[in-house]
């Protein structure tokens, strides 16, 4: 079922992009994506959330590099004794590869470098290679998906954990 759902999604964000035949507008320099999701057991006894938010800025002129700051937070109570609230900061920058002007999907690859902390975790330095894509809907908003993996880097480099994102973006 949780499959079904995921692919419902993916196919609903790969149908917007290519109805919309919009492509990002290079004159807009800055950029905010914002993400969230949330889980609940069936007797709603426990709740986690999460959101993560990125500033974003263009360095050149073809709007292909950029720089960000990323903010997430995660909140959980299990329904046990206490929650927790977690997060992680970090700045990154991302190339997103042009294939032509008048296109919709623009996909990027990038790392990034910052911390974990929290009451859940261990705290520690983190660095992360990620990929994606933005899916234009008109010259300003877009719907992106992201995965990386971050490496702890305290640890050895096998020990880190993936990441996804789906959510909405805008440029102005």
């Amino acid at each position: 079922m949780k499959n079904r759902i995921v692919l419902a999604a993916v196919a609903s964000v790969f149908g917007i992009a290519t109805i919309a035949q919009a492509a990002p507008n290079p004159d807009n320099k800055w950029e905010l994506t914002l993400s969230g999701q949330g889980a609940n057991d069936n007797d709603f006894d426990g709740v986690s959330v999460s959101a993560q938010g990125q500033l974003g800025y263009y360095i050149d002129s073809a709007a292909q590099h950029q720089v960000n700051l990323r903010q997430n937070l995660i909140y959980s109570d299990t329904g046990g004794p206490g929650s927790s609230l977690d997060g992680s900061t970090a700045i990154g920058y991302d190339y997103h590869f042009d294939f032509g002007q008048d296109q919709p999907i623009v996909p990027f690859l990038g790392a990034s470098v910052g911390y974990r902390y929290g009451d859940a975790t261990d705290d520690s330095w983190i660095a992360g290679l990620e990929g994606g894509a933005k899916f234009y809907v008109n010259d300003t908003t877009f719907i992106f998906g992201r995965v990386g993996y971050d490496f702890l880097l305290q640890e050895s480099f096998g020990d880190g954990s993936f990441n996804y994102a789906l959510g909405v973006g805008f440029r102005w």
